[in-house]
């Protein structure tokens, strides 16, 4: 199953809290305009 993280953030928390959470997910973290490419089963 493919995990996806996106966030959008003006002051930086959210982007923070985004690549904690992919990391510990082993993914990456992206902005929310990066288009997902495949299949996702969880989006967070």
């Amino acid at each position: 199953m493919n995990i996806a993280v996106r966030y959008q953030s003006r002051g930086g928390n959210t982007k923070a809290v985004a690549e904690i959470l992919a990391e510990a997910l082993g993914t990456e973290a992206l902005a929310i305009n990066s288009p997902i490419q495949e299949y996702t089963g969880i989006l967070f």
